[in-house]
């Protein structure tokens, strides 16, 4: 059943739309349904399972009012394969002939009299890589972001540089992009769309905050003042140490299933990779504001009025867990650390399908889940 658990949003997205549009024509109109996707987002890094831990306020504050899912698991953890997930209600088929437009949530929407647009950062989930958004009607993503895709086509890296040089970070393109895409610069975008969107609309949104390099703003984590002797902020540019040059054993068997050594924390000190988790987290904290401002707009333009928000992750991250680090490590790892998410459904999700509960915790996600509402 967890496997399904990313799945599960396709199907009740589906069943939003059959429940509203079988209701008395006196019902409220079918609801606009917008999809969050926290890329890269652990459960334990939030407060929506254990509000008291109050890690991302905000969140907690959606969960309160909403559906918990507390033990929804992506199907994958790497960013293409689960988003197919997600959209499909598919475990797998990514790059098979059931990867096709037809067989995901903005088709069959769309077919169904929703307006659809998407707005992405992560570039591995585009149009040209994923034949099931092509039926959005409107994708924006770095390339038709202003912006472009590569990093010349950036207007000015020189503050992006300098904060990626405060935590010791290489910049790299890919580090440099990760920052120029941040929620602060997509989230208008989809204010926009949400703006003009003729309702009832779908709208997707990925963000890439929580990704690493793990750059947060100062403003949540000013960097440290004692760092381990040769830290490298950038775990994916890191110079590696003699545990993955001259591997024993059992890191080579680490390696060999993995095949990537950069994604084997065999080299990394308990207190580097203590940083590491403490700059995720604060990337998250982060994160979180940025979606509380967000948010706040949306209410106040009432701009959630027949809303379903959905919010989740494609997948985790591993700090050492399992002798990991990040993801991609093809499902072998730490299950907990790279396939634990968030999942919460939030606003009017119980006042469109008349039942009048006020909260809902479910522990597990699974099409189960579902006949409880």
């Amino acid at each position: 059943m967890q496997h399904r658990a990313a799945g599960i949003l396709a199907v009740f997205s589906l069943f939003l739309l059959t429940a509203a549009s079988n209701r008395p024509t006196a019902a409220p109109p079918r609801p606009n349904i917008l999809l969050i996707v926290l890329d890269t987002l652990r459960v334990d890094a939030t407060s929506i399972v254990k509000p008291d831990a109050n890690k991302t306020p905000f969140l907690a504050s959606l969960a309160a009012r909403g559906a918990v899912f507390t033990r929804a698991y992506s199907t994958h953890d790497f960013t293409p394969p689960s988003h197919f997930s997600i959209m499909t209600g598919l475990r797998d088929g990514l790059g098979t002939n059931d990867d096709r437009a037809e067989n995901g949530l903005p088709y069959q929407l769309g077919i169904s009299g929703y307006d659809t647009f998407a707005v992405a950062a992560n570039n591995l989930i585009g149009v040209a890589q994923m034949p099931v958004h092509r039926a959005f009607k409107r994708f924006k993503q770095p390339g038709s972001i202003i912006g472009g895709t590569t990093v010349d086509l950036i207007d000015d890296t020189t503050d992006i540089d300098m904060r990626l040089r405060m935590f010791r970070c290489n910049p790299t393109p890919h580090a440099r992009l990760a920052l120029y895409y941040s929620a602060e610069r997509l989230l208008p975008i989809v204010l926009e769309e949400m703006r003009t969107a003729k309702g009832p609309y779908f709208g997707f949104v990925n963000l890439l905050d929580t990704h690493e390099p793990y750059v947060p703003d100062p403003a949540f984590y000013p960097p440290e003042k004692s760092l381990p002797p040769n830290f490298d902020g950038d775990v994916m540019t890191r110079r590696l140490g003699p545990a993955l040059t001259n591997p024993d054993e059992r890191v080579q068997a680490l390696i060999k299933t993995v095949k990537f050594p950069r994604l084997v924390a065999a080299d990394l000190s308990p207190q580097t990779l203590a940083i590491y988790r403490a700059r995720y987290d604060a990337t998250v904290r982060g994160l979180d504001d940025t979606l509380r401002k967000f948010f706040a707009q949306l209410e106040h333009e009432k701009l959630l009025d027949n809303t379903v928000v959905i919010i989740t992750s494609d997948h985790g991250e591993s700090f050492g867990e399992g002798g990991f680090l990040t993801h991609m490590l093809g499902d072998r790892g730490d299950y907990e650390s790279t396939h634990h998410v968030p999942m919460l459904l939030w606003v009017l999700l119980f006042e469109i399908l008349g039942r009048g509960f006020k909260h809902l915790r479910v522990s597990h996600s699974s099409p189960t889940a579902l006949n409880r509402f």
